[in-house]
Parts: structure tokens; C-alpha cells; sequence
């Protein structure tokens, strides 16, 4: 990984912990100076000061990764890693679609911190339940809780996919080449991947975890 992407996702996880690793919407914001309010539409001011508004349907909703996300720019601010991102960065072709990555990944790390991480491999270790269990906890989609597992350290190599009937309809690696690749048709994948702890999701649906 970029060492200032780095440095930057570090950043974001410290300033989670200082609020108690907090995700419900309205705390988080009370705890990081920013205000946070409903509104005929969701959008945010970066500041200062820095103001987060979501839709009034939203506003009540305990676990919400829109806030994340945009959390996630007002840090990506805050502590001065945006400007150094477009200058260092400069040659990426789609800059605004790179700095929203780089914010969902973040978004990631606030709704599924490091400590629902330890305690969903403690419980479960590397299987597919443990991603299940993250998202259980954090209220996250399927498909983030499956990159936040895969990603949770840059420096392994690990990797989930899910399954639907005979092909493989999602997938995220970290540092490997998974045996399978997206929309490749595999039946019966724990019969020709051993490697793979699978797990049934109900009806077709499989998901699998590989990590070395």
C-alpha cells in the first residue's frame, strides 16, 4: 500500500479510537467537532466548519455509511492528507473517483474498527462466519464487510468471494490471486478448491475465505 494512503487510513483509525471507536452517526460527529443535522438531502460542508447533513429519513439510523464516508473526507482534510493526495497522486487519470476510494475504504475502518476485527477472528478465525459476524456488528453491506476482512492487513495475504449457484458473482483479494475469478463458472468450489473455507448463505449462495 502507498505509504501516505497509509498514513492517511492510520490517521482515520486513530481518531476513531480517541472517540471510543464510536459508529453510531450523531455521536461520532458530537465527538469529532462536527455538526450534524438533517435536511431535505444529503451533502456535506468540509468546513470550518466542518457540518454533515443527511436526508431526514436517515437522520435516526444508528449505523449509516454515507456519515462514514464523509467523516472520511473531513479527516482526509483535517489532518492535511488531501492536497498531499492530489499532488503525490497527480497522475491518477480520475482523481475525484480515487479520493471517494480511498473515503469508502475509511468508511470501512468506522463502521468495522480494528476491535470487531479481533473479536470476529477470535471467534470464528478465517472463515466466512467471521465476515458475517462483522457485519452482524457494524449493520454493513455483504460487500463491505468481505473487503474490510480481506483488506484488515496489507501486509497478508487474504482473500473472499461469494458465489451464486455455479458462478462466482463477488470477490476482493489482498496480496493474492484468489483460485477463482468473478463470473467464472465453479461448481462445487470446497470439492475443487480445499484450500477455500466455504460456508452456505441459504439457497445458492456460498461464500468462500483463503488466506495464507
Amino acid at each position: 500500500m502507498n505509504p501516505l494512503v497509509a498514513d492517511y487510513l492510520a490517521y482515520v483509525q486513530y481518531r476513531h479510537s480517541k472517540t471510543g471507536y464510536e459508529r453510531d452517526p450523531a455521536k461520532l460527529c458530537a465527538k469529532l467537532g462536527i455538526q450534524y443535522a438533517a435536511g431535505p438531502r444529503s451533502m456535506a460542508n468540509y468546513g470550518p466548519p466542518a457540518m454533515i447533513v443527511v436526508r431526514h429519513e436517515e437522520f435516526g439510523s444508528r449505523r449509516l455509511f454515507t456519515v462514514a464516508h464523509e467523516v472520511a473526507h473531513i479527516l482526509m482534510r483535517r489532518g492535511r492528507y488531501h492536497g498531499k493526495i492530489l499532488h503525490q497522486h497527480a497522475s491518477v487519470s480520475d482523481m475525484k473517483r480515487h479520493t471517494e476510494r480511498l473515503a469508502d475504504f475509511a468508511a470501512g475502518l468506522l463502521l468495522m474498527p480494528e476491535p470487531d476485527v479481533l473479536a470476529a477472528r477470535l471467534l470464528h478465525k478465517e472463515t466466512p462466519a467471521a465476515v458475517l459476524h462483522l457485519m452482524k456488528l457494524s449493520g454493513a453491506s455483504e460487500g463491505a464487510a468481505m473487503r474490510r476482512w480481506a483488506w484488515q492487513d496489507t501486509g497478508a495475504s487474504r482473500g473472499v468471494f461469494v458465489a451464486e449457484g455455479n458462478y462466482i458473482s463477488d470477490l476482493t483479494a489482498c496480496n493474492m490471486r484468489l483460485p477463482v475469478s468473478r463470473w467464472q463458472r465453479v461448481p462445487e468450489v470446497a470439492l475443487h478448491h480445499p484450500e477455500v473455507a466455504a460456508m452456505s448463505l441459504g439457497g445458492s449462495r456460498l461464500m468462500g475465505v483463503v488466506s495464507w
